[in-house]
């Protein structure tokens, strides 16, 4: 095959070749990343160093015991109480609306049931008597707001409304007071459907009239009796409403305490962030010195990936077989590779990016294989071949020695024709040229003058043989 020029493929770029040599020094890029962090996270804190202890040469004598110290501490420690209080108790409203029962109804869509119970001991006063008799009707509404709301009762309650709250958000759920002036009990109750307002009155109040036994016994005779029951839906939010359970006033001042308290959080951090810009006690600031290291590190990988970069595109040597084989013309045999095992997983990726299946063939099997081709490539086996290239001649000689010691046969280690006589020779008087390279050693301006030369003597060139 004769050699073919063209000189439009010569100064192409592959990226993908180009990504893959520059990948290959990985860790060096790290060394060099590493140390310009330290270098440049140590020039922050030697800046910061050096800032400390100007100020320190200033301001300490001045400052020392002084008011204005004492009185920064004062601000400082108060502004910290405040925000940690503000913090605790606007976290305590939002766990109890994340939480609470009634906080989580719809304000425009429950319901809302009540009974009042009328109590009486029949005492009568006797205007005949000096003394009169104990009054007992009080002691007996006493007891029934005490022995209504038990642990039984709260264990019935979420049962029925299918929660386990704590009995805080249990008790929002109804209401139980005593009208004392007037012998009353009033229950109200809440829910989200109308069955379980009512239900849950029904508990309630069934609680307490089974305890009318006990007061009774314990305490005083006494009669009780419904007066009054009332459901209503509650779907607005109507100053006229008898419901006195409002979810929506509830809710809306819960929402309100919460805002404030976030804006007066929000206002007593930035007066603490104030206060310490006006700081007169002198303090070590190295902040900024993790924020160059990191800088530092980027910087060390893009000089390293940058530096080879260049000399990737500017350096004189072929780069890629595709760079050969569009030049000249020429087919690759294919490209024999050190025996070089990976130090690691990076490095056998690596590898395998770059020379593909071939990567896990060793350099005995790729021998073999290129014996195998120029036999086939050469109908006379007697007919001579003549190795030839800019590579240096003890890697030219190395390789020869491997291919006769894999049966080849009629192979003449020829040399460089641009630099000795004998290889000019052993070329003229060869059947046939296979050319050898190194990728990224053997230098563009070389192999065109190899190739010229070549051409100029008509020899049939078998191809090019990377190593």
């Amino acid at each position: 095959m004769q050699v073919q020029f063209n000189r439009e493929e010569e100064m192409e770029i592959d990226l993908r070749d180009l990504f893959v040599t520059v990948v290959k020094h990985w860790r060096r890029a790290l060394v060099w990343a590493a140390v310009l962090a330290v270098l440049m996270g140590g020039f922050r804190l030697l800046r910061a160093y050096n800032s400390y202890k100007s100020q320190m040469m200033d301001e300490q004598e001045k400052l020392e015991n002084s008011f204005e110290i004492w009185e920064y501490e004062q601000n400082e420690a108060k502004l910290e109480e405040t925000i940690s209080r503000t913090e605790e108790k606007r976290d305590q409203i939002a766990e109890y609306q994340r939480d609470s029962m009634l906080m989580n109804l719809d304000p425009y869509d429950y319901y809302w049931a009540t009974a009042t119970y009328y109590v009486t001991t029949n005492y009568q006063i006797n205007p005949e008597l000096g003394l009169q008799d104990v009054n007992y009707t009080d002691s007996v509404l006493a007891a029934y707001s005490r022995m209504v709301v038990d642990n039984a009762l709260y264990d019935q309650i979420r049962s029925l409304l299918g929660m386990d709250s704590d009995d805080r958000y249990v008790s929002e759920m109804f209401r139980f007071y005593v009208n004392y002036d007037a012998d009353m009990i009033t229950i109200e109750a809440v829910g989200a459907t109308e069955a379980k307002a009512k239900e849950l009155l029904s508990v309630i109040s069934g609680k307490m009239l089974s305890t009318s036994d006990t007061i009774t016994r314990e305490i005083h005779q006494h009669d009780i009796k419904a007066i009054t029951e009332k459901n209503e839906h509650i779907n607005y939010d109507d100053a006229n409403s008898s419901a006195s359970i409002k979810v929506r006033t509830t809710q809306e001042s819960y929402t309100d305490e919460y805002l404030n308290l976030n804006q007066q959080l929000l206002e007593n951090q930035e007066e603490l962030i104030d206060l310490k810009k006006e700081s007169p006690i002198v303090t070590f600031n190295a902040s900024g010195v993790i924020k160059y290291a990191i800088v530092g590190f980027a910087g060390g990988i893009f000089l390293v990936c940058f530096w080879y970069a260049v000399v990737y595109v500017l350096g004189g040597s072929v780069k890629t077989e595709e760079e050969l084989r569009g030049a000249y013309g020429l087919p690759i045999l294919g490209r024999i590779y050190k025996d070089e095992k990976p130090k690691g997983r990076i490095d056998a990726r690596i590898r395998h990016l770059e020379h593909g299946e071939l990567a896990a063939r060793t350099k005995e099997q790729i021998s073999e294989l290129m014996v195998a081709r120029m036999s086939a490539m050469v109908a006379d086996p007697g007919e001579s071949i003549a190795l030839v290239g800019t590579i240096p001649d003890e890697t030219l000689k190395a390789l020869c020695e491997v291919f006769k010691g894999k049966g080849a046969r009629n192979l003449v280690c020829a040399g460089n024709p641009l630099l000795d006589a004998p290889a000019m020779e052993a070329v003229t008087s060869a059947d046939h040229i296979l050319i050898v390279e190194k990728l990224g050693a053997s230098r563009r301006t070389e192999i065109q003058s190899e190739m010229e030369l070549i051409s100029s003597l008509s020899k049939d060139v078998l191809g090019i043989l990377l190593v």
